[in-house]
């Protein structure tokens, strides 16, 4: 399987971007990357609003904007949409843990031979690496 990075990036950087725009002014957003077991897990944790557990199970259909719509921040309600797809295009997973008030983490996992294929030749990793942003 061969990845494309223009799209890989693109799923993180929605992550991202939905992390601090959801996130509290002076919160912290963490980028969590590991390579396990032939797998790379990609990880985004905020500090924001949460997502309430009525709302979960519609957070990755298009046009879905829940209780941020009606909060005034601003949106097309597609990126987690189009991000499921391009992940799982890629052979991996989308998901996330969250409740609501105390913010979310938001994951994908792919095989390596995608990440790999998608980045210039590497050796693999196996520790974790953690990046701390300040919103």
């Amino acid at each position: 399987m061969r990845g494309d990075p223009n799209r890989l990036a693109q799923v993180v950087g929605n992550l991202l971007s939905n992390a601090i725009k959801y996130s509290p002014k002076g919160g912290v957003v963490e980028l969590i990357g590991e390579s396990e077991n032939g797998a790379v897990r990609v990880r985004v944790r905020d500090e924001g609003l949460g997502i309430a557990d009525d709302q979960q199970s519609r957070i990755f259909t298009k046009f879905f904007r829940g209780e941020a719509g009606a909060s005034g921040i601003g949106g097309t309600g597609l990126g987690l949409a189009v991000s499921r797809e391009i992940v799982e295009a890629h052979g991996g997973r989308i998901g996330f843990e969250s409740d609501a008030g105390t913010g979310s983490t938001f994951w994908l996992e792919l095989p390596l031979a995608a990440v790999e294929s998608a980045e210039s030749p590497q050796e693999e990793r196996t520790d974790s690496e953690r990046k701390e942003l300040q919103t």
